[in-house]
């Protein structure tokens, strides 16, 4: 079972489970008239999910269930799985031991075989998944996985596995092959994961001419995701990355005014199993607008982005902007100010738009307001005059 249940106003999601026995049945104790969803989770059949289940005292329900097909194989090459433990643990520190395989899988941090079919329809639910630790998706210790109960018809296969840098874990998917699944039959496919290998990037950090401060992020940044780098004394930097071509940001926290997450010029090459040294500079500037209205009168509240879609903090009570950005030119893009002043019809266009698909529905509205030159370490002023509506 699983239902929603309150405390202190956030809600959460319940969970109860039974294992049935050689003649099929379970207990499962919840409230009465309570509506449940029933996760009927395997092995040896094709999960089920039956939703909105109200139970009476000492009632009986019956599910039925398919056998499905099975899906076999293992880890390569050889040192496959010592590579996933790696990734999961995250870089070692100097003088620490090395993790062994499969017994440093934290909880929740073992990968995971999964299929993708259409429509984003994912095999196990990945909810679901969480609340099964012995659940045959997640690899054996010794790096292979014998899968039952999987749904007929073509899925994609992925590996779903951890890869921790900066102190925190994420979960990534390596896509392995299509594969056609039939009621009753076995497939095999064995899953490379070579290709996880990673670079390493060592080096250091300037901002302006001098190194980073300590409190400083360098982040590397590539589709589907970043890895974050903590600047050490005199600006130095290190990190494992996959291998590809990174953009490399700077995030600076709680300083005034806001530093908006600068980029440097200077991509970063990773190879796999190689060490890129870099030297990474970021050159900023403080920006201060003033937005006024078609009448000359300071405009409170507005707000505003630049070209990189990165939002800028609201005009203050004197229609003011101040941020720090990365040096260059700047385009400034808004929404017109009539409609700003109406949240809950713009709240409503997004949910509509999401509705039928659109990401983002609001994009072909905003306008060009102005244009903001960052210089180096300097500061510049810029006026914004809106246009009568």
């Amino acid at each position: 079972w699983s239902q929603w249940t309150s405390h202190g106003g956030a809600q959460f999601l319940s969970p109860d489970a039974s294992t049935t026995g050689e003649d099929g049945r379970c207990t499962l104790r919840t409230r009465i008239h309570r509506e449940l969803d029933l996760h009927v989770l395997g092995p040896g059949h094709v999960p089920v999910e039956v939703r909105g289940v109200r139970m009476v005292a000492g009632g009986e329900l019956e599910v039925r269930v398919s056998r499905g097909a099975r899906l076999v194989g293992r880890i390569l090459p050889a040192k496959g799985l010592d590579l996933l433990v790696r990734l999961a643990a995250g870089p070692r520190k100097e003088g620490a031991p090395a993790p062994t395989p499969a017994s440093t899988f934290r909880q929740h941090y073992r990968p995971a075989v999964m299929l993708r079919g259409a429509n984003e329809q994912w095999v196990p639910n990945p909810t679901t998944l969480m609340f099964t630790e012995t659940s045959p998706h997640y690899l054996r210790d010794n790096g292979t996985f014998d899968v039952t109960g999987l749904p007929p018809g073509t899925w994609r296969v992925l590996l779903r596995y951890i890869r921790t840098t900066a102190g925190s874990g994420g979960s990534h998917d390596l896509e392995v092959a299509d594969v056609t699944l039939v009621d009753g039959g076995t497939a095999t496919l064995d899953i490379d994961v070579a290709s996880l290998e990673p670079g390493r990037v060592e080096g250091i950090v300037r901002w302006n001419g001098a190194p980073a401060p300590k409190d400083a992020t360098a982040v590397l940044d590539k589709d589907p995701g970043w890895v974050g780098m903590r600047v050490g004394p005199e600006g130095a930097v290190a990190s494992d990355a996959e291998e590809g071509t990174w953009t490399a940001m700077l995030q600076l926290s709680g300083r005034e005014p806001k530093v908006i997450p600068l980029q440097s010029p200077t991509p970063v090459v990773v190879r796999r199993g190689e060490t890129t040294k870099v030297e990474l500079d970021f050159y900023s500037g403080v920006v201060a607008v003033t937005v006024r209205d078609a009448d000359g009168k300071p405009v409170p509240g507005f707000r505003l982005k630049s070209d990189d879609d990165e939002w800028w903090p609201d005009a203050d009570v004197n229609g003011r902007i101040e941020v720090e950005v990365t040096a260059g030119l700047h385009r400034l893009l808004a929404l017109p100010w009539s409609l700003q002043q109406q949240p809950a019809a713009l709240d409503k266009a997004r949910d509509e738009a999401h509705a039928r698909g659109e990401l983002d529905p609001l994009e072909t509205m905003f306008r060009e307001v102005g244009v903001a030159t960052a210089i180096s370490g300097q500061r510049v002023e810029v006026e914004v005059k809106l246009p009568r509506e």
